[in-house]
């Protein structure tokens, strides 16, 4: 069956990147062309067209950035989906002792348990540029390229060759037979060469990227869950090997992190699971997986990117380039915030009209665990 995936930048958060800066230009009523700093553009009296620099751009991004972070710590878990590295959790020995043993994780909102791999799908698939130097530019690959069992959010594109430039389509489109069109806004395209040029000619067709790989992003499953018994210290060196034995983890309940690990190996040829007994006393487990919340199960993560962005606006001392209603957005960020009911807790970020938005949604989301829950707030979010 024929499916259509769309990137919506003024809706909720996606993968891959919790606020990529297109979002920011289509959520400030920017024109996008001229967020990235391309000139000579027909007119467009209905966006604001203030040409943007490198640096104004790179100053944004990491206020954005660290406005994420501070968020998340608040929160208990990351808003988008992000792979939590070799997380240590010391066993009660449970897992030698009934062969299972329960853990709860650093990070709420689990979504697999497992490794971030990587696979190329297609490596210099041609640009096609569409009908004028402002229409989108499209990509093409036949079917039988990629799975039609395979999710359409797992592909990544970057410009070819360069693996550190991402590329952010606005819509992929998977035909019966399986072959995609991959649909991505010109204005994106810019090789990173030329990212900060003084001047890119929408005209000038070297400044733009013209061939593109394509990887899938995935949660390896099979690997992920490390058992391990520290090695005693023999004569006074560490001089002893680890025992270590691999693992399977089932999510008991995502949204805490809830987990059951039991000791197993997998099997390749039979693709499964089996169980291990396991002989010997482990002293921790080590984990990766992947958590984040999905914007796919309700609505309420519309008010994510307004709150990073409206947090990100108190940690610039200047406004970010633009015209005059972002300048008034950013004035009104400053302004001290008044206080909205008495259950509401001072945010940690200072009394600024942009911390307490971004505070009441850490107030009504985050994960109450062994620590507050801010459950039964009723902030009234204020946009």
């Amino acid at each position: 069956m024929a499916e259509t995936w769309y990137d919506d930048p003024t809706a909720g958060l996606t993968d891959p990147e919790c606020f990529p800066l297109h979002r920011y230009a289509a959520l400030m009523g920017h024109d996008e062309f001229a967020f990235f700093g391309i000139t000579d553009l027909a007119a467009d009296l209905d966006a604001c067209d203030t040409i943007w620099g490198c640096d104004q751009r790179l100053r944004l991004s990491r206020a954005l950035l660290q406005a994420q972070f501070m968020i998340e710590e608040e929160l208990g878990f990351p808003i988008c989906g992000e792979y939590i590295c070799d997380e240590e959790q010391r066993s009660n020995q449970n897992l030698y002792r009934r062969q299972q043993e329960r853990f709860t994780l650093d990070r709420g909102y689990i979504i697999a348990i497992g490794t971030e791999t990587e696979a190329s799908v297609d490596a210099d698939v041609t640009v096609v540029d569409g009908a004028t130097d402002q229409s989108p530019v499209t990509l093409s690959i036949a079917a039988g390229v990629y799975s039609t069992a395979l999710p359409l959010d797992e592909l990544r594109f970057y410009e070819d060759g360069v693996r550190a430039h991402q590329l952010f389509p606005s819509q992929i489109f998977r035909a019966d037979s399986g072959a995609l069109t991959i649909t991505i806004p010109r204005s994106r395209m810019v090789k990173s060469d030329n990212e900060c040029d003084a001047t890119i000619l929408i005209t000038d067709d070297t400044k733009f990227i013209d061939a593109v790989d394509v990887f899938r992003n995935y949660t390896d499953e099979t690997a992920g869950v490390t058992i391990i018994n520290e090695p005693p210290v023999c004569n006074g060196t560490a001089a002893c090997a680890a025992q270590i034995t691999t693992g399977c983890a089932y999510i008991m309940d995502a949204r805490l992190g809830l987990i059951m690990v039991q000791p197993a190996a997998w099997d390749e040829d039979d693709e499964q699971w089996d169980r291990n007994k396991l002989c010997w006393c482990p002293d921790k487990i080590q984990l990766t997986y992947k958590a984040g919340y999905s914007r796919s199960c309700d609505g309420k993560w519309v008010q994510a990117d307004l709150s990073i962005l409206s947090l990100a606006l108190t940690l610039m001392a200047t406004p970010p380039c633009g015209c005059t209603h972002v300048r008034d957005y950013f004035t009104q960020m400053h302004k001290p915030a008044p206080v909205f009911s008495s259950l509401e807790l001072v945010p940690p970020w200072g009394g600024a009209e942009g911390a307490w938005r971004a505070w009441q949604f850490v107030q009504r989301f985050a994960l109450g665990r062994g620590g507050l829950d801010f459950s039964g707030l009723t902030a009234t979010m204020r946009w």
